[in-house]
Parts: structure tokens; sequence; C-alpha cells
């Protein structure tokens, strides 16, 4: 474990399953370790553009009027950039709502969108 003088800061993000499938469809998945996609958790070095867009969104919070605006654009180009990253084939996995060597909640919570979709939900 490293130690730290500064404090860190935690953030959680939701993702909408429909969207990270639609956008998955239109991407080229990138290049991954055989077993990156049988992971139930995924743990990556946080990249520069990465953390540039998650800091966009969150100083987006001192704007409120161009929340509606930019913070769904923002959210689009997370994850993208989290499908085409190393995170790409855990995610592209854990939200597809198909059968996968073990089911983790991701799947299930994308199982429920799918069916909440199909029924106009």
């Amino acid at each position: 474990m490293r130690e730290t003088s500064s404090p860190l800061l935690g953030l959680m993000l939701t993702l909408d399953v429909r969207s990270i499938l639609q956008m998955a469809s239109e991407i080229d998945p990138p290049r991954s370790r055989r077993d990156d996609a049988h992971r139930s958790i995924s743990f990556e070095a946080l990249d520069a553009t990465l953390l540039d867009a998650l800091v966009r969104l969150v100083n987006l919070l001192d704007e409120p009027t161009l929340v509606p605006r930019l913070a769904p654009l923002i959210h689009q180009e997370i994850t993208i950039r989290l499908l085409t990253g190393p995170h790409g084939p855990h995610l592209r996995t854990s939200s597809s709502p198909g059968p996968r060597p073990t089911d983790c909640e991701g799947g299930r919570l994308a199982q429920a969108a799918f069916r909440a979709a199909a029924a106009g939900g």
C-alpha cells in the first residue's frame, strides 16, 4: 500500500448500460489480455485523458446552467474512453446480457435493462 501525505479523492459515476452497449457496437474493441473479460472487477491506472474528462464533469457542477447540455456529452466521452481503454473488455462483458463464464452483477443489471427497454421502460 502506498502512503501519501495528500488526501485521496473517490468518485462514483453511474454508467447507462444501454449507452455502453450502443457505443460498444459502434467501436472496435481494444486488444485484451486473455483473462480481462472474466474478471469480476477491473483495476487499471487512470490515464490523463480519462482523468481530464472526469475533472471536467466535476467542474461542471460549478456551472449548473450548463449541466443539462454538457454533462451528457462528457458522460459519452467517458464511456468511449473506458470502452477503448484497458477497461474496455471488462466493461463490454459485464454490460452484455448474454451468458458468461461467471454471472456477475453487471450482467444481471444488463439483462434487467434489456427487459425494461423491451417493456417500454
